[in-house]
């Protein structure tokens, strides 16, 4: 596996290894995203222990950063919802 075509020069072993390390994070937060939503569990239970109003801001700046990455991808996640539907339509009429 090499770089594409207009770097003219192999991939090092440290770009490759980033690269797949990158792969794999995608692959894991796609296939599982309960996985994430444990670790952010996790951190604010521990958080919530040292300090009450400190997780609460947290919470806060999380369920704004959520609410602001779900309006930027609106269309993507509309786009894909059509396509579910299209998808579960089709395999319910070849049946």
């Amino acid at each position: 596996m090499g770089r594409p075509s207009i770097f003219k020069e192999p991939m090092t072993g440290a770009e490759r290894q980033a690269r797949s390390r990158a792969m794999q994070r995608k692959g894991v937060i796609e296939r599982h995203p309960e996985v994430i939503a444990n670790r952010v569990a996790t951190v604010l239970c521990e958080l919530d222990y040292v300090n009450a109003a400190a997780a609460d801001k947290a919470l806060a700046l999380i369920a704004r950063d959520i609410a602001k990455r779900r309006k930027a991808r609106s269309d993507e996640l509309a786009e894909h919802r059509r396509n579910q539907r299209r998808l579960r339509r089709y395999m319910e009429s070849g049946t």
